[in-house]
C-alpha cells in the first residue's frame, strides 16, 4: 500500500526534476535576446552617426564653397561707371554689366511680389529646394523629352548665378544639380530670404544689357526700381526666364514673345491674389507697350561726338589706374 501511494509522489518528484533545468533555459534564452537587441541597437546607432557624420560631411564639403554673405552682397557686384560732367549730367556710362546695386528696400515691393509670384511662389515658405516643384518638372521633363519646365527656385538661381562658376552653370550633369541642391539648401541655413532676394534682384539679367532691378528700370522705363508701377513691374518680372526672346525692342516676333509673357505673369499675380482680374486685364491693355518702345526710341545715341574724345580719354585713364577689368568699378568721375 505504502509502495502504491509513494508511486505518484514519485512521478510528481520527477516530473519536478525534470522541469526545473528549463527555467535556466529561459534565463538563458531572455539574456541571449537582450544582447542580440543590444548589438543591434548599437549597430543601428553607429550606422545612424556614420550617416549624420557623411551627410554633414558631405554638406560641408560642398557648402565650403559658400562665399560669405559679405564677399556676394550687391556691393561687390561689377558694377557701371558712370562719367559725369561738372554740373553732374551723365556723359557716358562703361560696364561689362550694366547694373546699379541698390539695397531690397529701394526695390519696388511689386516687383518683389511679381518676381515671386513667377518665379518661386514657395520662397518664404521652402528650405531652399522645393522638393514638389522639381519632381514636377523632371516628370514633365522626361515625358516631353524637353526640359521647358523650370523647377529652379530663387535660391537655386542665386547660387546658379552668384557661386558656381559660368561652365559649371551651364552644365546639365546630375552631380552639378545634386551640389545646386545641396548649396541652395545650406544658403538657406545661413542667409536671410531678404538676403538671398535682395542678391537675386541684383544679379539677375534682365535683357538689353540690364542686371538687376535698378539697371532694368532705368532700361525699359527711365524711373528707379524703388518707382515702378505694377504694369513695370510685372512686365519685368517674366524677363529673367529668356531675356533674348522677350524682347520688346527686337523684332515683331520678339515683341510678341515679350507681351505674351508679361500676360502669363499677369494671370500669376492674379492666381495668388496680388491683383484683380479686372486690375490685370486693366494694366494689360494700356499703353505701357506702345510708350516703353516710343521712349526707348527717343533717347539719344549711345555715343556723343562732342564727348567721344573725353570718354575715350577718362577710360584710358581707368584702365591704366585700375586695370582692364577698372572700367567696371561702380565709380563716378
Amino acid at each position: 500500500m505504502r509502495s502504491r501511494k509513494s508511486a505518484p509522489a514519485a512521478r510528481t518528484r520527477r516530473m519536478r526534476t525534470r522541469a526545473r533545468p528549463r527555467r535556466p533555459k529561459k534565463r538563458r534564452s531572455y539574456f541571449w535576446l537582450m544582447r542580440l537587441a543590444l548589438v543591434g541597437l548599437i549597430v543601428i546607432s553607429s550606422m545612424g552617426l556614420i550617416g549624420t557624420a557623411g551627410t554633414i560631411g558631405v554638406v560641408d564639403y560642398f557648402a565650403g564653397d559658400l562665399p560669405s554673405i559679405q564677399a556676394i552682397r550687391a556691393a561687390n557686384l561689377t558694377q557701371t561707371t558712370r562719367i559725369l560732367d561738372r554740373n553732374g549730367t551723365v556723359i557716358e556710362s562703361l560696364y561689362h554689366q550694366n547694373r546699379t546695386v541698390v539695397l531690397l528696400a529701394q526695390i519696388s515691393p511689386k516687383l518683389q511680389q511679381a518676381t515671386i509670384a513667377t518665379e518661386d511662389r514657395t520662397f518664404y515658405s521652402n528650405s531652399g529646394v522645393d522638393y514638389r516643384r522639381l519632381a514636377i518638372a523632371i516628370g514633365y521633363d522626361l515625358t516631353h523629352h524637353s526640359s521647358t519646365l523650370g523647377g529652379s527656385t530663387i535660391t537655386e538661381q542665386v547660387v546658379k548665378n552668384v557661386v558656381l562658376d559660368s561652365t559649371e552653370a551651364q552644365s546639365r550633369t546630375v552631380s552639378r544639380k545634386f551640389r545646386e541642391l545641396l548649396l541652395a539648401e545650406e544658403m538657406e541655413r545661413r542667409y536671410s530670404k531678404q538676403q538671398i532676394l535682395e542678391i537675386y534682384l541684383n544679379t539677375i539679367n534682365y535683357g538689353n544689357g540690364a542686371y538687376g532691378a535698378e539697371a532694368a528700370a532705368e532700361t525699359y522705363f527711365q524711373v528707379h526700381a524703388g518707382d515702378l508701377t505694377w504694369a513695370q513691374a510685372s512686365f519685368l518680372a517674366g524677363l529673367p526666364q529668356a531675356p533674348a526672346d522677350y524682347d520688346p525692342f527686337g523684332t515683331p516676333d520678339q515683341l510678341a514673345l515679350a507681351k505674351w509673357r508679361w500676360r502669363s505673369v499677369l494671370d500669376g499675380l492674379v492666381a495668388v491674389g496680388d491683383l484683380s482680374r479686372t486690375a490685370a486685364d486693366s494694366l494689360y491693355n494700356g499703353d505701357l507697350v506702345a510708350r516703353m518702345i516710343a521712349a526707348h526710341k527717343a533717347l539719344p545715341g549711345s555715343h556723343n561726338p562732342l564727348t567721344a574724345h573725353f570718354v575715350d580719354y577718362i577710360e584710358r585713364y581707368i584702365i591704366q589706374r585700375y586695370g582692364a577689368q577698372g572700367d567696371a568699378r561702380d565709380e563716378s568721375l
